[in-house]
């Protein structure tokens, strides 16, 4: 299956909805929710496999600064929206094949933990004492005890999707299987509008919703491999904690 662009998914809803003419509904109120749509599909995905659309950053952290901004620091212009951070790495030692140690992360006013246990004072930069915290919109990131000398940052996250605005922009972030879902979304939420009858539509956006979450489940499971741990300090998960959403 060829992926689907923004123009391509007008049309196949309109074919459906046998509206080419823009008689009941227009070309911007069917882009809406295709859009709508892509958001969902795109979260169904996430909840089934959260790493799917995951990618890696590396950055610089200044030495003794307190917090910098994490959308320009991924990205410089600004325009990437951080949805959810996965694990964040003190890369500065790492070697070419290891992705560093491995930062526990607290919450803003946990640093005042780190200044009464005397962290706070330190002057090394030994990774293994050193933890994160991230805070406010657009997000801001920081380093506890505050590092004496700049450090490189690995982090894992997955950025936010942006909205298909021109014709020929595609779904980033949904497989090609999965796009027939948006438009099956569109196709409901248009005879939702003008209150026809949606049980065909809603009927088959469960059907595909369901294959989408099941080939996702493949999809991961095929990803999945053995890994050989030189450190395993380097991977420890800290007991799973939680490490943020940001929407």
């Amino acid at each position: 299956m060829a992926a689907l662009t923004l123009g391509d998914m007008v049309r196949q809803v309109q074919q459906d909805l046998d509206d080419r003419k823009e008689r009941q509904w227009k070309v911007e109120e069917i882009r809406r929710w295709l859009n709508e749509g892509y958001r969902l599909v795109w979260r169904e995905i996430l909840q089934v496999d959260e790493h799917y659309a995951a990618v890696e950053a590396t950055f610089s952290y200044t030495g003794s600064t307190r917090h910098l901004n994490l959308n320009t620091a991924v990205d410089a212009a600004g325009g990437t929206k951080i949805y959810k951070i996965h694990g964040i790495w003190d890369a500065t030692n790492a070697s070419g094949t290891h992705v560093g140690t491995l930062l526990r992360p607290i919450k803003y006013i946990d640093q005042a933990d780190y200044a009464d246990s005397g962290l706070d004072g330190q002057t090394s930069n030994e990774s293994s004492q050193r933890a994160y915290f991230v805070f406010g919109d657009p997000i801001s990131f920081g380093l506890a005890p505050v590092p004496a000398s700049a450090r490189t940052i690995r982090m894992l996250y997955t950025p936010h999707i942006t909205a298909m605005s021109e014709l020929d922009s595609a779904p980033t972030g949904v497989p090609e299987d999965n796009q027939d879902a948006i438009v099956a979304y569109a196709c409901k939420m248009a005879r939702a509008r003008v209150k026809e009858d949606t049980q065909q539509d809603e009927m088959r956006y469960a059907q595909l919703s369901n294959m989408n979450k099941r080939s996702t489940e493949d999809r991961s499971r095929q990803r999945s491999r053995p890994v050989h741990v030189a450190d395993p300090s380097d991977y420890s998960d800290y007991g799973g904690q939680y490490y943020g959403e940001f929407t």
